[in-house]
């Protein structure tokens, strides 16, 4: 008997993650499958495919590799996004098919049937395409949760299209793009007005809103803080926008979530009420120095989500001082500073009990492999499930560290650990190869040096067999090498 799609689906979604999806359809009677259900489970069988995306798939990047597979599962797909150049991704994906092949419809045909299931959408690649036409399906589109602008004097009717009282948009950010930067929409608080009363507004964001004239951000900024649902802001090279929440005289110790620059950040903080503060992220000028930011991590008491792009880092007080315990997610890329304070970070990290994600890239590991092998142990502990050390300078006897941390890990949904940018030679994938024999539910991203296992091919063949460890190299579908562990490890490396 075919089971109940939406039945499945609902439990699907109260899933952690797609290999845990998987498991539950491969425990199901292959007979009871639906075509829809069917196709999901042969999408997972990719190990990494969906792991980025969960539970938000970005359907135009599955399309242009798995096309027929992915348009049969999306009836039990969750929600998908449409990010971004969606429309030349999508054309291109679909034109070959015979329902798409008409010149330009690929886009228009496609969100016409799936409205129901779009619930993100970047709209800052249409310039080219009519504006009439993408407001008829933004209309259709009633399930959208966020949509991206793109701010080139056709901002208004896109907002009108998303407002009508059959929409719950809840996150919209506005973009000036680079090639229009001395454009500004100066009437912003008057069109997002309708939006901001609808009373499902919680984020905004502005991005290269430089132009923008001081009456203007004061009127934007008094919209804003006037709307108590909003309380997350992202504020990327919008100076005046910054300036004029500072000086409104309005409070800002409503807001949870905040993505600035470090200059905005500073400014912005004694407005804030730093306890209530979820989710952080903070863009750095290269040699910035933010020890001031470091500081003020014991008061950052509800820190969920953190991410930190550049700076220099010389004081470590506000890492040994404090503790992450409520912290999921944690990205620190090209930062500088010691080997003492990385140890410092790594400690503090491993203070949360809730990781999800952590990311360390573009920095220098030094001497710190061991350290770094002991943390991540922790954090798999821990049941944190995406782990990134993409372009860092660990070398094979660095990655011999990480493997000993991967060893008999018996992962309760799905471990994927990113080594982007890193040339791992002939013995750092051998002992990554012997790390997953032991393990279950672990993957490993990563870029092999040319010929390096050339000499040993062989012999590698005969190891991934032996101990049912996946391989799949560098293809058409994306420039990365992957390893993924069997579904049952075995219990030593002898």
């Amino acid at each position: 008997m075919i089971l109940v799609e939406g039945l499945v689906l609902q439990i699907a979604m109260f899933l952690p993650s797609p290999m845990a999806v998987r498991v539950f359809l491969e425990a199901l009677p292959l007979a009871s499958l639906s075509p829809p259900l069917e196709a999901l489970r042969r999408l997972l069988e990719t190990p990494c495919l969906l792991d980025d995306d969960w539970p938000q798939p970005d359907v135009p990047i599955l399309l242009y590799h798995h096309a027929q597979l992915v348009l049969t599962a999306l009836p039990v797909l969750p929600p998908i996004r449409l990010y971004p150049y969606c429309i030349a991704k999508l054309e291109r994906s679909l034109r070959h098919l015979a329902e798409y092949e008409e010149d330009g419809c690929a886009f228009r045909t496609f969100v016409t049937k799936w409205a129901h299931k779009i619930a993100a959408m970047d709209l800052t690649d249409t310039a080219r395409y009519d504006h009439d036409v993408l407001c008829s399906l933004l209309r259709q589109c009633t399930q959208l949760d966020h949509v991206s602008v793109e701010c080139r004097q056709h901002e208004r009717a896109v907002l009108t299209a998303i407002t009508t009282p059959s929409h719950r948009v809840r996150s919209l950010e506005l973009v000036v793009p680079g090639d229009v930067a001395n454009y500004a929409p100066q009437d912003a608080a008057t069109q997002l007005a309708p939006w901001l009363r609808s009373g499902h507004a919680t984020h905004v964001g502005f991005k290269r809103f430089r132009s923008l004239d001081e009456a203007s951000a004061r009127h934007l900024a008094k919209a804003l803080l006037s709307t108590p649902s909003v309380v997350s802001l992202r504020l990327h090279e919008s100076g005046p926008v910054t300036t004029a929440l500072i000086e409104s005289g309005l409070s800002l110790a409503h807001l949870t979530r905040l993505e600035a620059s470090a200059s905005d950040l500073h400014r912005l903080v004694p407005h804030l009420d730093l306890a209530k503060l979820t989710h952080l992220t903070v863009r750095c000028e290269w040699t910035r120095n933010i020890d001031w930011l470091v500081a003020l991590l014991p008061g950052l008491t509800a820190l969920e989500d953190l991410a930190v792009y550049s700076g220099t880092v010389t004081d470590y007080d506000g890492f040994t001082t404090s503790t992450a315990l409520s912290l999921r997610t944690v990205r620190f890329y090209a930062m500088e500073w010691t080997r003492n304070g990385l140890l410092a970070v790594l400690d503090w990290i491993s203070t949360s009990a809730q990781l999800e994600s952590v990311s360390l890239d573009a920095l220098s590991f030094g001497k710190c492999a061991a350290e770094l092998s002991e943390a991540l142990r922790q954090w798999i502990l821990a049941g944190c499930r995406r782990v990134s050390f993409s372009d860092t300078n660990l070398d094979d006897a660095g990655l011999a560290h990480i493997a000993r941390a991967l060893s008999r890990v018996r992962h309760r949904t799905a471990l994927l650990v990113a080594l982007e940018g890193i040339q791992v030679g002939l013995s750092g994938f051998l002992c990554l190869l012997d790390a997953l024999a032991t393990s279950t539910y672990v993957s490993v991203l990563l870029e092999v040096e040319d010929d390096a296992l050339t000499p040993q091919r062989d012999e590698i063949n005969v190891l991934l067999a032996k101990y049912e460890v996946s391989y799949r190299e560098r293809s058409d579908l994306d420039d990365y090498h992957y390893l993924h562990s069997p579904l049952h490890g075995r219990e030593d490396s002898s």
